[in-house]
């Protein structure tokens, strides 16, 4: 017996774990349902089959269990998850939240049909199909589709089954699915931040008075690289948006500060997120869902399917990734009206403005970036290893963390400032000879 309204029967039929719940399943009683299924699928069994005919469904979104528990295992042991359910729960469950999540697979009676895109990691069935279902999955080896989860993945160890950890893979880690679209779109922002923060620096000088060579080639060069990289990273974005959409939804859904899952999703610039509600924001019809499925009716889920202490902080998640997309787009903007300009002309725009912006650039790129980390970082919480081990539970409790800190703090404060002085000094005197050119 698991709590008082929750009691829970596991049998191994056929290397297949069938769960059996008897009670009322919600909010209180996720945790304990989620727990169970996770303890029986680091057996790594056939399948995990969760049979709901004597459950009784309190609050609809505790059936998110279900996703949850699919994306913690979609990596390792990657064990698919059914749903059975009586005909009392049919209806319900095909509206839950388990359906909507992109890799989920719908088993109706008579049929299979795929819903959204993916290959299957959760299947909801009828009761009656069980054993059907127990001779299919036992009679043939799983596949499974790996996902990213954005922070540290569980593909880079198991699980035994007094829950230690074995079998360490650090490689599998640092090169799991989400590694070349976060590396990609990390290496593009650090050229666009080197690039626009030193035309930054020429921009400024030029604002002063000085047009010579030096300073036009100093602006030219480092705002080419940032010009390149800049619209390259536009395409990045939409990139690394679907994969967070396929392995993190619950990051995807803070971003946007959306609590309801929608079809026809709109994307949502600004405002503030209070009481399960986005408020004074606006939207731009459909463009979610056009983002992350190519299509304008494509469903996106919301928080509402994520237990209130799994979601991420919601405000600081959306405000930085607003943050982020608008800075980026301003200096789109900025790239544009430069190459359009060079291409027309075959020079630098030669008004104020432009030499304002440039100078403004710098500063921003960096916000961006800032920003940027800020939406990946927070937007995980609270997991460092998805779905099993907390931030929480992951701080060291190494005794003088504090002091190691400090003196971090210190020697970088110590460095910046003599960057500072040295550039200073150099940008004042700007005839003293380099060493190559004193021969």
């Amino acid at each position: 017996m698991i709590g008082d309204q929750l009691a829970l029967d596991a049998d191994v039929l056929d290397h297949c774990v069938v769960i059996r719940p008897r009670g009322v399943l919600d909010r209180s009683t996720y945790a304990r349902l989620r727990d169970c299924m996770l303890k029986h699928a680091v057996e790594v069994p056939r399948a995990l089959i969760v049979d709901l005919s004597d459950v009784t469904i309190g609050t609809t979104s505790a059936l998110s269990v279900f996703t949850t528990v699919s994306l913690s295992i979609s990596d390792w042991p990657a064990v698919p998850v059914l749903v059975a359910t009586g005909p009392a729960h049919a209806e319900t469950l095909r509206r839950a939240p388990i359906r909507r999540l992109p890799g989920d697979v719908v088993a109706r009676v008579g049929r299979h049909h795929r819903d959204l895109h993916d290959h299957s990691s959760s299947m909801l069935v009828t009761a009656s199909e069980i054993d059907r279902l127990i001779g299919r999955y036992a009679s043939r080896p799983l596949i499974s589709m790996a996902r990213s989860t954005g922070c540290v993945l569980a593909t880079m160890f198991r699980l035994d089954e007094q829950g230690g950890v074995v079998d360490a893979r650090p490689w599998a880690a640092m090169f799991g699915p989400s590694t070349w679209a976060q590396f990609v779109h990390m290496w593009l922002a650090a050229f666009m931040v080197t690039g626009f923060l030193i035309a930054s620096v020429y921009a400024v000088g030029m604002l002063r008075g000085r047009r010579d060579r030096y300073h036009r080639a100093g602006l030219l060069i480092p705002l080419t690289v940032a010009a390149l990289a800049t619209p390259a990273q536009i395409g990045v974005g939409d990139w690394i948006a679907n994969v967070v959409a396929d392995n993190q939804p619950a990051k995807l859904a803070a971003m946007e500060a959306q609590y309801e899952t929608t079809s026809g999703a709109g994307l949502s610039i600004g405002g503030v997120y209070r009481d399960d509600e986005l408020r004074y924001a606006v939207e731009i019809p459909y463009a979610l869902s056009l983002l992350i499925h190519h299509d304008p009716d494509g469903v996106v889920p919301g928080l509402e399917e994520v237990p209130a202490d799994e979601r991420p902080p919601v405000n600081v998640v959306h405000l930085a990734y607003n943050a982020m997309v608008g800075i980026g787009t301003a200096l789109l903007l900025l790239v544009a009206w430069y190459g359009f300009v060079w291409w027309r002309r075959r020079r630098l725009p030669d008004t104020a403005w432009f030499l304002r912006a440039v100078a403004v650039s710098g500063v921003a790129a960096v916000v961006a970036m800032e920003a940027g980390w800020i939406t990946t970082e927070v937007g995980r919480q609270p997991w460092v290893v998805y779905g099993i081990l907390r931030t929480a539970d992951a701080v060291s409790p190494a005794p003088g963390l504090g002091w190691g800190l400090v003196a971090v703090v210190g020697v970088y404060t110590v460095l910046t400032a003599f960057t500072v002085v040295v550039l200073r000094r150099l940008a004042r005197d700007q005839d003293t000879p380099v060493p190559q050119e004193q021969r």
